[in-house]
């Protein structure tokens, strides 16, 4: 039988379904024309907030556009192999959009390919300092990409959609 990890248990999709969820509620919220994101720019969600490093980083940051530069210019080793682990994620992160969609917290629009959170308030799972620092760590991103353009995420992280 082999010995699950912390790193296979925190990366599931229950898990990466409420963290895209965070995500698309936040980049809602904190953008001017209150849009929701498209999917294109959850791909690097999920590889970012299951680094334990980055998670670290990012966890009690400001939710402002100088943070995520801040973050990144103080930590550019954490997203040096972005593209990379967002390509090998892919699967995780499709897969937690499907949760998230069955479990009716997001909806996906096929004309936008908007994930549109579906439920405002947050469920009350507090029970691990992990799973919280994820979800603060999604929050976070939601924020900082809805004040960014599609452009200046893929030049910051280096990455290619």
């Amino acid at each position: 039988m082999e010995k699950l990890s912390d790193y296979s248990i925190f990366q599931n999709h229950a898990i990466g379904a409420h963290a895209l969820w965070e995500f698309a509620r936040h980049y809602e919220e904190y953008s001017e024309s209150k849009e929701a994101p498209v999917l294109l720019l959850a791909m690097p969600v999920l590889p970012i907030v299951f680094n334990k490093r980055a998670t670290d980083c990012i966890k009690g940051r400001r939710m402002k556009e100088g943070s995520l530069i801040k973050t990144i210019t103080e930590n550019k080793d954490i997203y040096s192999g972005l593209q990379e682990r967002m390509e090998l994620s892919s699967d995780l992160t499709f897969k937690s959009v499907y949760m998230a969609v069955s479990a009716n917290i997001l909806i996906y629009d096929r004309e936008t390919t908007q994930l549109i959170p579906n439920r405002k308030s947050e469920p009350q799972i507090k029970n691990y300092e992990d799973y919280v620092d994820i979800m603060a760590s999604s929050r976070r991103i939601g924020a900082w990409f809805a004040k960014l353009s599609v452009q200046e995420i893929t030049q910051y992280f280096n990455i290619k959609f």
